[in-house]
C-alpha cells in the first residue's frame, strides 16, 4: 500500500495523476511474452482526501476508489471506479 501522495489544485484542474502500470512493467510484458498469462488484471485502491488551506484536518472525499489496470493481448487500459458503479475506462493503447 502506497500512502502519502499529495497532488496540489489550481482552479479546477488538478494533477499530475498517472494510472495504471508504470513503464517498466509494460516493458516486461513485452520483452516476456509467455510469461504473464493474458488477458490479466489488477485492482489498485485508493483514499482520496482534501485539504484546503485554512482547513485544519483533510477531509475524506472517497474511502475506497478502485483504480484497475487491463492487460489485453496487445493492448493495455485503465479503468476508474467500481464496475457496480459504472466503472469509466479510458482507451485501449497498443502495447
Amino acid at each position: 500500500m502506497v500512502s502519502g501522495g499529495v497532488w496540489y489544485v489550481q482552479g479546477v484542474t488538478w494533477g499530475p495523476d498517472n494510472v495504471g502500470w508504470l513503464p517498466a512493467s509494460v516493458q516486461y510484458i513485452q520483452q516476456h511474452p509467455g510469461q504473464v498469462n493474458i488477458p490479466c488484471d489488477a485492482t489498485i485502491h485508493q483514499a482520496l482526501d482534501i485539504l484546503c488551506p485554512g482547513w485544519p484536518t483533510p477531509y475524506l472525499y472517497q474511502n475506497d476508489n478502485p483504480l484497475d489496470v487491463y492487460t489485453l493481448p496487445a493492448t493495455l487500459q485503465n479503468c476508474r471506479g467500481p464496475v457496480s458503479n459504472g466503472q469509466v475506462c479510458g482507451s485501449q493503447i497498443a502495447y
